[in-house]
């Protein structure tokens, strides 16, 4: 069975984002990178300390990005795993850090600074010692997974059916999810409005499944060619190997190998302190850099591979 990757979002402020991902909820900061259509936009990854596949959230600025329109086809919030006893520390830590938090559904929810809705559900496990970041949240609370996001599609059904292709996906059309490992899931339901769908501060771009190996992505990939799917893109993203592909109402989902992982291009203990970028820039990596180092970003990364 599939499992979740990572999630990744759109953001106007790379700092003031970094600063709720690590300094409130305590992710560790694993990949300091680029946009890989475009070089002179930031990609951030939060994870556990290891980086492991599933506990991934990244997001990608976008310096002139405007408010979002929550439309019809779109997806929206991210819930993540909390052991069970950790409900009382997160309300606590949330307001100390001055956000407003609820019980919804018995989930603690609560908004990102750019209206990015998050939920913590309660989750009989904790993260594996190797796996906890070293800051003031203890690793018995520290969060352990993504858990599910929401598709919303006009088209509940088509979308339903077209993750049925996909043989190591469990979906169940009565309930409208799509099941993953460790009891995480996409939620499918229908669209909400008839308003366009437009993409801003803390869009949710695309989710992305876990497939494993190589191999298995390029039998993916070949199944999508020949179900002549909307195929987006097949791409290395040096970390890991992306498979980007348009369900029927529009969304975007990606596949992705499980690794080699974020430790390709450096050491475990350093991740995230320096830029890098994907096989494709390598060539005018030393420029990117320039250009982030003149705007006062990654100014320890002295360029080297």
């Amino acid at each position: 069975m599939f499992g979740l990757h990572h999630i990744t979002l759109l953001t106007k402020d790379v700092d003031q984002n970094i600063d709720f991902y690590v300094n409130v909820l305590g992710f560790r900061l694993v990949k300091n990178s680029i946009n890989q259509e475009n070089p002179k936009m930031r990609h951030v990854f939060y994870a556990d300390y290891l980086g492991t596949p599933g506990t991934a959230t990244t997001f990608i600025e976008v310096p002139l990005l405007g408010h979002r329109t929550d439309g019809a086809n779109r997806l929206s919030t991210i819930y993540y795993d909390v052991p069970k006893d950790a409900f009382g520390f997160w309300q606590n830590r949330l307001d100390k850090h001055h956000v407003e938090s609820h019980y919804e559904n018995e989930a603690l929810v609560f908004n990102d600074p750019e209206g990015v809705k998050i939920g913590f559900v309660k989750k009989d496990e904790k993260l594996n010692d190797d796996q906890v970041v070293p800051n003031d949240i203890p690793g018995d609370y520290q969060i352990i997974r993504i858990h599910s996001t929401t598709l919303y599609g006009a088209d509940q059904p088509a979308a339903l059916d077209w993750f049925k292709q996909f043989n190591e996906l469990t979906v169940h059309s009565d309930n409208g999810t799509v099941q993953t490992r460790n009891d995480t899931e996409l939620v499918v339901k229908p669209g909400e409005s008839d308003v366009k769908t437009r993409f801003g501060r803390g869009s949710i771009d695309h989710i992305a499944f876990d497939v494993g190996s190589k191999a298995i992505l390029d039998n993916l990939y070949q199944l999508a060619q020949d179900n002549q799917l909307n195929i987006e893109e097949y791409i290395d993203q040096g970390w890991f190997y992306s498979l980007y592909i348009k369900e029927p109402n529009g969304t975007r989902i990606e596949f992705a190998t499980s690794g080699p992982g974020f430790t390709l291009d450096e050491p475990l203990d350093h991740l995230g302190e320096e830029l890098r970028v994907g096989p494709n820039w390598q060539k005018e990596r030393p420029d990117i850099v320039k250009f982030h180092q003149e705007r006062g970003l990654f100014l320890n990364d002295k360029g080297h591979e």
